[in-house]
C-alpha cells in the first residue's frame, strides 16, 4: 500500500455527497469522536488521498446512521481538518488539495464548523448559525481554485 509523506495510507476517494470541515474551532477535539455523538460512526481515519495538488491527508470518513437522517437511511460523509496537518502549523496551500477531494468525492454539500466574531447585537455568544453564502474578500493565491483569482 503506498503511504503519504506523514506515512497514512492512500487510498481512493468515496464518493459521498456530504462534508465536514472543522478547523482551529476544533483544536484539541478529535471530531467526533471526543463529541459523544450516539449514531455516528468513523469507518476510516487517519486517510490520505493523491490529488492533482499533491497528497491531501488525514480525512476521516464518516457514517451517520438512520436515526441522524431525514429519510431514516444511514449517510457517509467526509471529514477534515480546513488547516492541513500537522496541526500545530497552518498550511495555506491545503486548501487546493482539500478541495479537489471533495470534487472528486462528488460532494454537494459542506458543513463547516467556525469560531467567527458579529457585529451584529442579535447574535449572542453560542449562537448557532447558517450561512446562505461566504464571502471571500481577500482573494489570495491560497484561497481561491486556479483561474479565479482576481484584484
Amino acid at each position: 500500500m503506498t503511504t503519504s509523506p506523514c506515512g497514512q495510507p492512500i487510498q481512493p476517494i468515496p464518493e459521498v455527497d456530504l462534508a465536514l470541515i472543522t478547523g482551529s474551532a476544533n483544536w484539541g477535539l478529535r471530531f467526533p469522536e471526543d463529541a459523544g455523538l450516539p449514531g455516528v460512526r468513523v469507518l476510516s481515519r487517519d486517510v490520505s488521498h493523491e490529488t492533482a495538488y499533491g497528497v491531501s491527508e488525514n480525512w476521516k470518513l464518516l457514517e451517520f446512521d438512520g436515526s441522524m437522517t431525514p429519510d431514516g437511511l444511514p449517510r457517509r460523509a467526509l471529514c477534515m481538518y480546513s488547516h492541513g496537518n500537522p496541526r500545530d502549523w497552518i498550511d495555506h496551500s491545503c486548501h487546493r488539495r482539500a478541495f479537489a477531494v471533495l470534487q472528486a468525492a462528488g460532494v454537494r454539500r459542506v458543513l463547516a464548523s467556525s469560531t467567527i466574531g458579529s457585529l451584529n447585537r442579535a447574535i449572542r455568544v453560542g449562537d448557532f448559525v447558517i450561512n446562505a453564502d461566504i464571502i471571500e474578500l481577500t482573494q489570495t493565491p491560497y484561497s481561491l481554485l486556479p483561474g479565479r483569482q482576481r484584484f
